[in-house]
């Protein structure tokens, strides 16, 4: 059997050890009432001798710590644990999983630092960390020339991390996937359609469904409501390629750079609730207004 899906049931109860055991490339137990502990087992593959490239347990009541086994043989390309009760901090083993592809850890209790040493994942393509208890300045003391090239869907919302905007970070970070060079855009590869068949990304205060999107589609960053302070940089008009943005809730101060029409792809802008100034401005397909 290639693919097991139980998800939107009401099942209860932990996730039971035989599941180490099973030769299923795609598991989805999502949207279910299931408790307990994630099994260590599930990411050995030394324990288990299987390799799972898909797992899906979202939406559930799951507690602890995400189990720190993930092994050198790790073939996962994609990771939804969003919507449990996990905490305490990521574990340093999944940089082994050098083919993941998304990682969906949001709405949790997990407590870190921004994990940079996740740069070395040079196919993560979404990153999704929001509404946890990730802390701190976003900041680091060297920058890889390639970390993060992949990465065009992140949101770090509803955490508590500190400092300016780390946008310093993004043109050889993980927004390098959304610039243009020589006027074309770059190019993500595609998922495969067993992969990921929803994502939800907040915005405007909702969560946005895209059911069965294609991953490189869509250029979306936020980082809404947390305590980013200090100026918006210029530099933020060089994501000519960005559909979704969101900078709401924070404690931005100045002016609203103009350098923001140049994003002729922007589809939704949020913000609000903090203390910028500015003129209107027009992009290709938002007319955006600012009191001054």
């Amino acid at each position: 059997m290639d693919t097991i899906s139980l998800s939107k049931n009401k099942f209860t109860g932990a996730i039971p050890l035989t599941i180490c055991n099973s030769s299923w490339s795609r598991i989805d137990l999502s949207h279910n009432q299931i408790s307990g502990e994630i099994p260590s087992c599930l990411f050995d593959s030394k324990m288990n001798g299987n390799h799972f490239p898909v797992v899906d347990l979202s939406k559930n009541k799951l507690q602890g710590m995400i189990p720190d086994t993930f092994g050198s043989e790790c073939s996962l390309q994609g990771l939804n644990l969003n919507g449990n009760q996990l905490e305490g901090p990521l574990p340093r083993s999944l940089v082994n999983c050098r083919g993941l592809r998304v990682l969906d850890l949001g709405n949790n209790q997990i407590d870190d630092i921004f994990p940079f040493w996740l740069e070395h994942l040079e196919s993560l393509q979404v990153l999704m960390l929001q509404s946890n208890k990730f802390h701190g300045p976003i900041r680091r003391r060297h920058i890889a020339n390639s970390s993060f090239e992949s990465l065009h869907i992140i949101s770090l919302s509803a955490n508590i991390f500190t400092g300016h905007l780390p946008l310093q970070y993004f043109p050889s970070l993980y927004l390098k996937g959304m610039y243009e060079i020589d006027g074309h855009q770059t190019s993500h590869t595609a998922m495969p359609n067993v992969f990921y068949t929803f994502l939800m990304f907040p915005n405007k205060g909702q969560a946005l469904e895209y059911a069965s999107i294609q991953i490189s589609e869509l250029n979306a960053v936020d980082l809404s409501s947390n305590l980013f302070d200090g100026e918006i940089s210029t530099s933020i008009g060089d994501y000519k390629s960005l559909m979704s943005l969101n900078l709401s809730h924070n404690s931005l101060v100045g002016k609203i750079p103009s350098s923001l029409a140049n994003l002729t792809q922007l589809e939704s802008l949020d913000l609000s609730n903090n203390d910028l100034v500015g003129r209107s401005l027009r992009t290709n397909k938002l007319d955006i207004s600012f009191s001054a």
